[in-house]
């Protein structure tokens, strides 16, 4: 966890990665980011659908917003101490 850092950017939660020197989301808006990775992305009905890394979960909150929950969603975080931000407990737990 000593490599990232957690901030507000422009009113939203954001993560800094410290080795680089760089965000892991938009610093200006990663909801947009966000929905605009989805554009033009389509799933069959039987799809398991594999998130790698949590970030701050502006991904996958997205994702649910187009999608909603009729897929299997995997979600692969290495880091286990990054979800241990109390934002991130009330995210997941919204997810749930």
């Amino acid at each position: 966890m000593e490599n990232f850092e957690f901030n507000i950017q422009n009113n939203f939660l954001n993560l800094f990665y410290k080795p680089t020197n760089s965000y892991v989301h938009s610093k200006y808006n990663p909801e947009i980011e966000a929905d605009r990775s989805l554009l033009n992305r389509n799933f069959s009905s039987n799809s398991k659908i594999i998130f790698f890394g949590f970030g701050v979960g502006y991904l996958i909150e997205s994702f649910l917003k187009k999608f909603g929950s009729a897929f299997d969603i995997i979600l692969i975080e290495p880091i286990l101490n990054l979800l241990e931000h109390e934002e991130l407990k009330k995210k997941l737990l919204i997810l749930n």
